[in-house]
This record gives C-alpha cells, structure tokens and sequence, in this order.
C-alpha cells in the first residue's frame, strides 16, 4: 500500500492494473443493475473512452468490484475482454461488514442508493444481528411493490415516516411484525379498490406511523378503513390528504375524534 503524506496525516492510495474480465465479479450486498445505466455508460465509453474506472479489490486470482458495477457490464455489452481497474488493497477482502461500509459510501456519492439497495446490502450481511429482518423486509418489498411503494412498505414496519435513516445504517427494527403484516394487507386491498392517486403513497406513510406508534393499533386501524371508505362514498373522486399538517388534523379529528382546528 502506498500513502500521500500530508500534514496532519496520510493518504492511502492504490494501483491502476488492466486485468482480464472473465476475473472481475460483483460483491453481494450491492445495488441492483439497472439496464438503462448499462447502456448510458457503453455510449460514454464508446464516444469518450474509459475515463473513469472501477474500484475494487483483490481476492486470490479474483477482482470484487467495490464501485462500477454498470461500468464494467457496459464494457462486457461492448465486446471489451479486458478492463483498468482501480486497486485497493488496504481492505480485507473476507470481512463483509467493511466491505460493505466502503460500498455503501463511495457508491452514494455516484448514483444515489435508493432504500430498498440499503435494504438488499443488509440483507446479505450475515454478520449482523438483525440480518433476518432485512431478508423478510427484501421479502415482503418484492412480494408487495406492485400495489405498495417501498418506502410505504418500509414505514408500515419500522414506524418512520421518511428518510428511514436508521435502516441505513444497518440498524433496521420492527415495531410489530405481526401487526404490520395485516396493515399491509389492508392497504393493499385499499390501493386496489380505490388506486394509488385517490389512497396516496404520502397518506399512506403518515397512516402506517400513526397506526403503528399508538398503543391501540388494531382499533385505529379500523376505525381508519371504515373513514377512507366513508370518504370516498361522499367524496369519490378526491383524493385522501397528504400534507402534513392537513393530514394530523384528518387523523386528529377523524379517527382520534379530538376537537381540533385546522391551522392556517
């Protein structure tokens, strides 16, 4: 390993080798490859050359790449056998969890990482605790996303509105499984009674939290199907409320059945 010495400390930095392709694979635990960034990045290439090449490391005759996943299924998509890899050997190539916390970081500042590639990096760390509630969360996102968002489904199991930032650090927890598999149920039936414009995503989100962080969840959650329901046989053709405010005020007066006034 070769550093940069500066003042206040030193710089690690690797070694650019070309290296046959059939030796280059993808760690698990990365983010998913989408087609369409296959094919931005085999134009770039083709018009501009390689400018930018992949991080990785190297275990025994193999290269794991770190960071340009799409990059190199472009070169693959263009014929290329060989391929310039950038080299970094100051990680150990059999700790997962280090693995995955360069992954995760040098990654996020390119494309960004959406939820569910937090969620499938988890997942197949197998060194964490709570492992197991990111497989059946992986699970349940890809059984479910055709009716439900991600991030909905996310909500309606670990309780947090938006950004979920506890799940992105590998910390995921579950307020209550059980209880959250028949909220999604219901919601599910929801969307496809009513559709995802009229039972919006946001409505949705700001439901799931309240329902589930309440000591009584299995009556809100009645009560809160019987109110959408009311709603869209007075009302159907408009939509729940999704702002914030708007929305506390519906949950408040609705279902809680509070006197409260709409704040302006």
């Amino acid at each position: 390993m070769k550093t940069i010495n500066t003042k206040n400390h030193f710089i690690k930095i690797g070694k650019i080798e070309v290296v046959k392709l059939n030796k280059v694979e993808f760690i698990k635990g990365n983010r998913d490859i989408i087609d369409r960034h296959i094919n931005k990045f085999s134009n770039l290439i083709s018009n501009y050359g390689f400018l930018v090449v992949p991080t990785a490391i190297k275990k025994g005759n193999k290269y794991l790449i770190l960071e340009g996943q799409h990059r190199k299924n472009a070169l693959d998509l263009l014929g290329v056998t060989e391929i310039p890899l950038y080299i970094v050997d100051w990680i150990d190539p059999d700790n997962f969890e280090e693995i995955q916390n360069t992954m995760i970081n040098i990654n996020a500042h390119n494309m960004k990482w959406r939820l569910y590639d937090y969620i499938t990096s988890y997942a197949e760390n197998i060194s964490k605790e709570n492992n197991r509630e990111y497989i059946k969360l992986k699970e349940k996102v890809l059984k479910n996303r055709k009716h439900l968002s991600d991030g909905v489904i996310t909500s309606i199991y670990d309780g947090v509105i938006r950004t979920h930032s506890q799940i992105k650090k590998g910390n995921l927890s579950f307020v209550n499984e059980k209880f959250s598999d028949v909220m999604l149920r219901e919601f599910k039936k929801l969307v496809k009674k009513y559709g995802k414009k009229k039972f919006n995503t946001n409505f949705q989100k700001h439901l799931a939290v309240h329902i589930l962080r309440n000591e009584d969840s299995n009556y809100l959650l009645d009560e809160s199907i019987k109110a959408i329901e009311y709603h869209f046989t007075i009302h159907s053709n408009e939509p729940l409320p999704d702002g914030d405010d708007i929305f506390s005020f519906w949950f408040d007066k609705i279902i809680l059945k509070k006197e409260v006034e709409l704040i302006k």
